[in-house]
């Protein structure tokens, strides 16, 4: 904020921060609305996700898959040998 209450433009702010000009008018904003609790760090996570699946439908996903999952020896049992040279193409 001491750039900007110097008299630099934006521009010249994001050249010598090395950051965007939305991350700069952003800061700035939230600094004239907020003061220095404007620039305090923030939670990347959204404060609602109204699309979010219900608990209930995740867990009862989750046990389906894991009931119908194949035992280790059958899926070994079904997998094509291939030899070593071409096993990474």
């Amino acid at each position: 904020m001491e750039r900007s209450h110097a008299g630099w433009k934006q521009a010249h702010i994001v050249a010598a921060m090395g950051v965007s000009r939305r991350c700069v008018k952003r800061w700035l904003d939230r600094y004239a609305t907020e003061g220095d609790a404007g620039l305090q760090d923030r939670s990347s996570r959204p404060h609602r996700s109204p699309r979010r699946t219900a608990r209930f439908t995740r867990r009862r996903d989750r046990g389906e898959y894991r009931a119908h999952r194949p035992a280790p020896e059958a899926a070994s049992s079904t997998a094509v040998r291939r030899s070593p040279s071409v096993a990474c193409r």
